[in-house]
């Protein structure tokens, strides 16, 4: 491809630092040096050349975006196509609908099958983007001041303010409080369940600072020394309620379609798992027991409540979708390791098959309400055509 039709540029990198905690993916993947980060560039402009020649601008400029949400669903969408062509889907991007001006992401067609496909993600919202910068402004400023010692630290992020502080006070007062702990005392310490913090207030701001204390043959200097951030507010990491909200308004939005539709998620949270993605779409967990049970009463057992977004106290809901798909933390260094689960909706008006190996299948028996899982019958790397541990190192900064 011409140089202007490539998603990275034609240049000589020697950039090896690790990723800044408010630095833009594209921008980080573009300046990084090393075989490694070469391979995942290569991997998406090879997926890129497969996308139809029409849709290639559009898609070119959001995955060059310096802004996160982006390049998250731009690249999220080019997964999702290069996932359908290699399972020798037809896709055509965007089309058009008899009923409504309204055009969905793709539709796939392999045979006499055919499924309209949504591909969406469940990006922060501004407001909280903003938030989640301010604070990765002061985590790269502590980690461009203070170098690792005997310690790392943990942030838990009790209140954010309106405006970013000036860092050179807090950080002189992390030295000074770090340089008054032992850390072999520490380590000791820490074996029964202790830890040492340091609370820091600035007008509106609240962060506990947590000292991880190191071995001897792993003690600094150099490195980042912020290693951690708990956020302490839920929305920070709640991908089910936009994922609730995602796929309720992709569901209204074509109306009737005369075959199957799909809605993939790409969840940015390594919070979701299958529990809180499951409970989600199929009915939240739950115990029932008895209160004040006489003798021989059943003992308490785990049951799933019928409040699902697809599956609800009257049967299944959103019939009109077929089957959602969700990968959890997917970026283009990890899609050697990433499994996405495909949700069945048995109740759909047009079943679909498993499109593609790569993918797991999960189903809800509704007489028993008991998930059963089918493991995907191709490993990702496999499935791609890359080698085991792809793209080729074991840490991801």
């Amino acid at each position: 491809m011409p140089s202007g039709e490539l998603i990275f540029d034609d240049a000589q990198r020697d950039d090896a630092r690790p990723s800044r905690y408010n630095e833009p993916t594209f921008t980080f993947l573009n300046r990084s040096a090393g075989e490694a980060w070469q391979r995942v560039r290569d991997l998406v402009e090879d997926w890129f050349r497969h996308v139809p020649a029409a849709a290639r601008p559009d898609l070119r400029s959001r995955l060059r975006s310096t802004t996160g949400n982006d390049f998250r669903s731009a690249f999220f969408e080019l997964y999702c196509i290069e996932t359908l062509l290699r399972s020798d889907w037809t896709i055509e991007l965007h089309p058009t609908l008899g009923h409504t001006s309204r055009r969905p992401d793709l539709r796939a067609q392999r045979g006499n099958e055919s499924f309209f496909l949504e591909a969406t993600t469940t990006a922060t919202p501004r407001h909280e983007a903003s938030a989640e910068s301010r604070v990765n402004a002061v985590i790269d400023d502590i980690n461009d001041r203070l170098e690792i010692g005997s310690f790392m630290l943990g942030i838990d992020v009790i209140s954010i303010g309106a405006n970013a502080p000036s860092t050179r006070r807090l950080c002189d007062e992390l030295r000074s409080w770090l340089d008054g702990l032992d850390p072999d005392a520490l380590r000791e310490a820490a074996r029964g369940g202790g830890d040492e913090t340091h609370e820091w207030a600035f007008d509106a701001w609240s962060l506990v600072f947590k000292a991880f204390p190191l071995a001897a043959d792993k003690r600094g200097p150099g490195g980042r020394i912020v290693g951690t951030i708990m956020p302490a507010e839920a929305s920070f990491v709640d991908d089910i309620t936009p994922l609730r909200r995602r796929v309720t308004d992709k569901a209204k939005a074509y109306g009737d379609l005369d075959t199957g539709f799909v809605v993939a998620v790409g969840a940015i949270s390594s919070f979701s798992g299958d529990g809180d993605i499951a409970s989600a779409l199929y009915g939240s967990s739950a115990v029932q027991y008895y209160v004040n049970p006489a003798p021989g009463a059943p003992p308490p057992a785990a049951i799933r409540l019928n409040d699902g977004l697809i599956a609800g106290p009257n049967g299944w809901r959103r019939t009109e979708v077929s089957a959602l798909v969700t990968t959890t933390m997917l970026t283009p260094w990890t899609i050697a390791t990433t499994v996405p689960t495909w949700w069945t909706n048995s109740g759909a008006d047009h079943a679909l098959s498993l499109p593609a190996p790569l993918l797991r299948e999960a189903h809800l028996d509704r007489e028993t309400r008991t998930i059963a899982y089918v493991d995907a019958a191709s490993p990702p790397h496999e499935y791609f055509g890359l080698v085991e541990g792809w793209p080729g190192f074991t840490r991801v900064s």
